[in-house]
């Protein structure tokens, strides 16, 4: 997995009684907004939802999607990638999804993704994950192994919508909706410990000072695999807690 620094977010909402069995009710929803230059607030809430560190986060309406009044940049030019976690509730070993709505500076640079992981709440993270990882292209990444890489990825400046999904053993990630790369990790051995974070960062390549920046948000999971494997018209911003 790669390194990173984390922040845990306060969740907008959250259910660990009929989502956590299944369904179309979502374990969590991140809904960001901005009352201040260093923490971030849930629009639904008002609670503090983002603490940052010093000149790696910040508010941002540039480019922002239809539906989002603004959105968490990202600062990428560091030594370890940028990232938060959602909370602690997937069950990786069943059916499940998260997507994200998301728009990079520079795809050429380094991978923007989200993934599923069992590992410590650190700044370097360890155990098994799954990920969606894109720029020019766009592949499911697992315990270190890249999978089924397509040149379907993403360009610059672009909001695009961004989902990973379990089915049964086969893995799906998804571009706008548009089916892009599939793994089956029925022979790989993954096997998730404990219940899985969900993490939104980038992953470096070996000059993580190259790497752009990243806008994030409307951040949700399900305990379940909401959309058809062979694709899905992108649900209108703001998302809710429920499939639309």
């Amino acid at each position: 997995m790669p390194s990173y620094n984390r922040k845990r977010g306060i969740v907008r909402y959250s259910d660990t009684g009929a989502a956590a069995a299944g369904g179309t009710n979502a374990l969590f929803l991140y809904l960001f907004d901005e009352n201040s230059t260093t923490t971030f607030v849930d629009s639904a809430t008002g609670l503090n939802a983002f603490l940052t560190d010093t000149g790696t986060v910040s508010s941002s309406t540039t480019g922002v999607p239809t539906g989002v009044t603004r959105w968490v940049r990202v600062d990428g030019a560091t030594t370890a990638g940028k990232g938060f976690d959602g909370p602690k509730m997937i069950n990786g070993n069943n059916d499940w999804t998260i997507e994200v709505t998301l728009r990079q500076d520079d795809v050429d640079a380094s991978s923007l993704g989200m993934f599923i992981h069992d590992g410590a709440d650190s700044d370097t993270a360890s155990g098994n994950y799954i990920a969606a990882y894109t720029n020019v292209t766009c592949q499911i990444r697992v315990n270190g192994t890249d999978y089924d890489a397509q040149t379907s990825g993403t360009s610059d400046n672009t909001v695009f919508n961004l989902c990973l999904m379990r089915s049964g053993d086969v893995i799906y990630a998804f571009i706008d909706g548009t089916l892009i790369s599939t793994k089956d990790i029925s022979g790989l051995g993954v096997t998730f410990s404990n219940a899985c974070y969900a993490t939104v960062a980038r992953r470096y390549p070996a000059d993580p000072n190259s790497s752009g920046n990243f806008y994030v948000t409307n951040f949700r999971g399900f305990a379940s695999a909401i959309y058809s494997t062979s694709g899905y018209t992108i649900p209108t911003l703001p998302l809710t807690t429920t499939v639309s």
